[in-house]
């Protein structure tokens, strides 16, 4: 190991940055490296090496259209920040890092040998292509070159500055560096964002505890007061959750997001992602409880929201209990007469899912909507 190397990651295990790493066709030794130098544990959470066609296709999920690719790179590379984000015990910073590579083989091959290294962080994805002429290295030279590149451009990654760069005119990079989180999070960089108010305090945090979802367009005091009965009745940490997306209506600008968030206290926790079904919310925040309205609940064990298919929707509900959540269901008025949980027809295999809170515990009978239409804020 090159003692500029070792120095390197003697710097990425002393920070506070956690790090899964993925690598396939070569890249090994710069996982040797980083797990030789004392302090790994401070620093990686997973490595990876889906060597085969089988096991990067169990990796990432999908069959890539050609493993040796940028595109390919970046796919590893979210995969493993979106696994470190899961495993990490904290909110610290996490960098899914990737090489996808077809070097000097004793096979002959028709294609370039080359390596693609990725990046993926909260606010940064960044592709490193790298083309050896061949037979001018061997294989060993070659894998050399490649572990000691990922090792390079990971500390320029984490602290802004290259060391002893072996770049090269065979060595381009294509880096995406988004301005704020919203920027990132409406471009599907990130999954969440944990603010306090207005606020930002966590990209893609580890939260989990009990969740209002909606457009809050405007938030009213049936919003706040049904949120705090729910901390109540659950004792779980609350919080309200806007998504930048909707199933049935335009995505909301970064502008109607900062506006909806100036609604919000200072001490109130407010989680925006790019969710919009509850399927998707729960992987992102496993454990919750997501507080909903009649009308919602109805929904969710309606075929029709689901192209009419039982299936489709028991898959769904499925999805949502194997991530530790359930749902809280608060009565609401509708066609002229209050409804509860009692009201509908919960699929027997899923009835442990939903709770209800009873009309004597809550009952506002304001909606947003009506609000927006009067030209009213309640609060």
């Amino acid at each position: 190991m090159l003692k500029n190397i070792q120095n390197s990651i003697e710097r990425i295990h002393e920070c506070d940055v956690k790090i899964v790493l993925s690598v396939s066709g070569a890249g090994s030794k710069a996982l040797s490296w980083l797990l030789e130098v004392p302090g790994a544990s401070n620093s990686i959470l997973e490595a990876n090496v889906p060597y085969s066609e089988k096991s990067m296709s169990s990796f990432l999920g999908s069959n890539p259209e050609n493993s040796v690719s940028n595109p390919t790179s970046l796919m590893m590379a979210e995969t493993a920040y979106r696994r470190g984000v899961k495993l990490r015990s904290s909110n610290d910073k996490v960098i899914g890092v990737a090489c996808t590579a077809a070097i000097t083989t004793s096979r002959k091959r028709k294609g370039e040998n080359q390596a693609f290294i990725s990046f993926w962080s909260d606010t940064v994805r960044n592709t490193v292509h790298i083309k050896f002429i061949k037979e001018k290295l061997t294989r060993k030279e070659e894998e050399e070159l490649v572990s000691q590149s990922i090792i390079e451009f990971l500390h320029e990654e984490i602290f802004g500055e290259s060391p002893n760069s072996i770049r090269s005119e065979n060595t381009s990079n294509t880096k995406i560096q988004f301005q704020n989180e919203l920027s990132a999070l409406t471009s599907k960089q990130i999954e969440s964002i944990e603010y306090l108010g207005n606020l930002p305090k966590y990209s893609d945090s580890n939260f989990s505890g009990v969740i209002l979802s909606g457009s809050f367009n405007p938030i009213h005091k049936g919003h706040i007061n049904l949120l705090n009965l729910a901390s109540q009745i659950t004792n779980k940490t609350p919080a309200f959750e806007l998504s930048a997306f909707n199933v049935d209506k335009p995505p909301l600008s970064i502008d109607e997001i900062n506006g909806r968030l100036e609604q919000f206290e200072s001490n109130q926790t407010v989680l925006v992602s790019n969710s919009p079904l509850f399927s998707q919310k729960s992987k992102i925040f496993p454990g919750s409880t997501f507080v909903i309205g009649w009308d919602t609940a109805a929904r969710l064990i309606n075929p029709k929201y689901y192209d009419q298919s039982e299936n489709i929707m028991y898959n769904s509900l499925n999805e949502i209990e194997e991530t530790g959540c359930d749902f809280l269901v608060a009565g609401r008025l509708a066609d002229g007469s209050f409804r509860e949980l009692s009201a509908l027809k919960i699929p027997a295999r899923f009835k442990k899912i939903f709770k209800s809170i009873p009309e004597s515990k809550f009952r506002i009978d304001i909606s947003s909507t009506q609000l927006r239409l009067s030209g009213l804020s309640e609060k």
